[in-house]
């Protein structure tokens, strides 16, 4: 009879061995990536983008399957639940993996369930602003907000999300009261802001790239330590005035726990290769995001910091949890 040390032996070496078997003939069908948003939006041109470029360099097929809804935790949660066999993947961006956990009681834990694979790029967050508003720079939006406090309205895609924790922030730190208007998208957005229905919205780039070209809306700053490439007009937040304010929407890519390091290791070489080949980073710095193809073991620090860093600042702007 086998002992119980000799039998738990036993049992993780048979366990060690079948992972990595299913590891070493990896793939044998095609990968589902899980994008917890509607289609059209940024994540889905970044991400179908990448799909495209890595089945091009290799045998592996992607399918890009949108699961709206709940500010990204469905989709989200469909992953958590999944098998960690590599076939179903997660688009992970900076609230369904980070933030949202602050603002919801979740059925899962992000950073605990779920194992990310590589940072495809940050997208800088763009202020945004109607011609007509006598504001040309966030300095002066914020002077005029000041001169009159409640009068000016902000839009954002929602209650908690990014566009509304992002000008949230703005508030709290420059000291203005700007009224909020929660909309069910950028699209719906965009053509109040061209009525000067609100004067602000904060967002990527990608929103209101063709809207800034034809003057049809103001860039006021963007949140980056440095002017963005392509843009080099839209000055930053530090030349407005506001130092260390720096924001950015991310995507990123996330397997459930557990899934194999050899699979994590596979998929992270193919999708940086893909990120370096010809054409790809400026097919990404078009669509306002700049590659950051940060390793497994770097992310997970990474989002662990951001991680302490947003339930910080909820909790200092006072937004009630149960939200979303």
């Amino acid at each position: 009879m086998l002992n119980v040390s000799r039998r738990l032996f036993l049992g993780g070496l048979t366990t060690a061995c079948a992972l990595s078997a299913r590891a070493s003939d990896y793939p044998r069908a095609p990968i589902k990536i899980i994008l917890p948003y509607p289609a059209g939006g940024t994540g889905d041109n970044l991400f179908r983008l990448l799909g495209n470029q890595v089945e091009k360099q290799t045998s592996i097929s992607f399918t890009v399957l949108n699961t709206a809804g709940a500010s990204g935790n469905i989709g989200t949660l469909n992953v958590v639940r999944s098998a960690p066999d590599g076939y179903t993947l997660l688009c992970a961006a900076l609230n369904n993996f980070v933030t949202n956990q602050y603002l919801t009681p979740l059925q899962f834990d992000p950073l605990r369930d779920l194992v990310p694979i590589v940072r495809l790029g940050n997208g800088p967050v763009v202020f945004f602003s109607n011609p007509k508003v006598p504001a040309k720079t966030l300095g002066e939006f914020i002077a005029l907000a000041k001169r009159e406090p409640g009068r000016l309205n902000y839009a954002s895609t929602g209650i908690g999300t990014t566009t509304h924790l992002h000008v949230e922030l703005l508030k709290q730190v420059s000291g203005i009261d700007i009224q909020h208007v929660p909309y069910p998208g950028a699209p719906q957005i965009m053509p109040d802001l061209m009525r000067n229905e609100v004067q602000l919205f904060a967002g990527s780039l990608s929103v209101a790239a063709g809207l800034l070209d034809s003057g049809a809306v103001t860039a006021l700053a963007v949140a980056w330590p440095e002017r963005i490439s392509g843009y080099p007009n839209i000055p930053t937040t530090a030349e407005a005035g506001i130092r260390d304010f720096i924001a950015a929407n991310w995507f990123a890519v996330a397997a459930p726990k557990n899934t194999a390091n050899e699979i994590i290791d596979l998929l992270n070489t193919e999708f940086v290769r893909a990120m370096r080949s010809s054409g790809m980073r400026e097919r990404y710095i078009q669509l306002g995001y700049i590659p950051d193809l940060s390793s497994p073991s770097e992310l997970i620090s990474s989002f662990q910091t951001e991680a302490n860093q947003w339930e910080g600042i909820v909790k200092r702007l006072g937004i009630a949890a149960g939200k979303l």
